[in-house]
């Protein structure tokens, strides 16, 4: 009977830390943000390190990156929804161009640039044609530098938003 716990622990343990080491290897790590309360992820896309603030809630969301001067090359925002819609994003008080990539289950359905708007316009908004669980926001340019394009199945970003 002892000899069965044993076991039974033992392989229970494995498990656990079989599971802890794939989160750890899919998406470095997972901490709040030192500046805000909001939760951080490093993840690799083609080798390359990218530092995403992560928006869960919808105060997260409908702050976003609204009113920030400049964004990191390696940095981005992932916007996490609990269900597939249609999200229209828009560039309110955003002072500098982003790549809006939109997610649904890790495979990018849409990808735009769009720039801040002028004193004199209105913000520039995108409206996806898909559904999508996620948006990612990267600096313009970001798309191509990590190999974004319509299509692309991005196994990071999924297996991010299964282990949150």
């Amino acid at each position: 009977m002892r000899k069965t716990f044993l076991w039974i622990f033992a392989f229970v343990l494995i498990a656990i830390v079989v599971r802890g080491a794939i989160l750890i290897v899919n998406a470095r790590s997972v901490e709040a943000s030192p500046s805000s309360s909001r939760m951080t992820a490093e993840v690799y896309l083609q080798d390359k390190p990218l530092h995403l603030e992560l928006a869960l809630t919808d105060a997260e969301r409908q702050q976003g990156l609204s009113g920030r001067d400049s964004l990191a090359d390696d940095g981005g925002m992932l916007f996490v929804f609990t269900q597939p819609s249609i999200y229209p994003f828009w560039m309110k008080e955003m002072k500098f161009p982003l790549d809006l990539i939109w997610l649904r289950d890790g495979v990018v359905v849409d990808v735009v640039e769009l720039s801040p708007p002028n004193r004199l316009s209105y913000p520039a908004t995108h409206t996806p044609t898909q559904t999508a669980d996620m948006v990612l926001e990267l600096t313009a340019g970001g798309a191509e530098r990590y190999g974004i394009s319509e299509g692309v199945l991005l196994p990071e970003i999924k297996q991010l938003r299964l282990g949150l």
